[in-house]
């Protein structure tokens, strides 16, 4: 006879939680730019796109390097409570990676940025797990 799963525990259901809502809300906010865009309500082509690229190209190398740092530093900590704020940290650095790159999109037509923003969030989710690693 098989034993019956073993349930996560309640921080872990919590974290994955976050990390639902923090993916959700970013698609929601690409949903309605791809909307506004497509039924032409999205005001006109920004003319500092060059800026807004170079800018979200600084975003990305930031959000890299913030997303290893949580990830060493919550690898590091001794305390459940330190590891849980790391790990949330590092994927707040990805949430707000991709949200800018919704304000790319919204702001340019060009969806590309908003791709970047949601890759650079799932290898956050990728990078620092929910549950650690034994």
């Amino acid at each position: 006879m098989t034993p019956p799963p073993t349930r996560p525990s309640p921080e872990l259901a919590r974290l994955a939680l976050i990390r639902v809502a923090m993916l959700a809300g970013v698609l929601t906010f690409g949903a309605v730019v791809w909307f506004l865009r497509r039924t032409g309500n999205a005001p006109p082509l920004a003319d500092a796109a060059d800026t807004l690229r170079l800018v979200g190209v600084v975003v990305a190398f930031v959000t890299v390097a913030g997303i290893l740092l949580c990830r060493t530093l919550a690898s590091r900590a001794r305390e459940s409570a330190q590891r849980t704020t790391f790990r949330v940290a590092g994927w707040a650095v990805g949430e707000a990676a991709a949200l800018y790159g919704g304000l790319y999109y919204f702001a340019t037509g060009r969806p590309l940025g908003y791709m970047l923003g949601l890759m650079l969030l799932l290898m956050a989710f990728v990078l620092i797990p929910v549950a650690p690693r034994r």
